[in-house]
């Protein structure tokens, strides 16, 4: 098991991540003033879970995702349903 918390991104953003049993549990990402968030993301299928309620995000070719966000904006990106992590 693993986990970091706030590490400091390019673009205004904190990130912190937890770990466990092999693989990614969850990522979560403030913006601390708002912009383009892009994302590699270690699933196959991701959500962002913005305001209370989940929803999924396309991933492109290079398993990149990106998000408009706001500043003071949490997310919580979680593995998707039928993704295995």
């Amino acid at each position: 098991p693993a986990q970091f918390h706030n590490l400091r991104a390019q673009g205004g953003f904190l990130v912190s991540a937890v770990m466990a049993d092999g693989g990614v549990e969850r990522v979560t990402v403030e913006s601390t003033v708002g912009g383009c968030l892009r994302l590699l993301s270690p699933w196959q299928e991701i959500h962002v879970v913005r305001g209370g309620k989940p929803e999924p995000l396309a991933i492109d070719e290079r398993s990149i995702v990106t998000l408009d966000t706001r500043p003071d904006d949490r997310l919580l990106f979680l593995p998707g349903t039928s993704s295995d992590g």
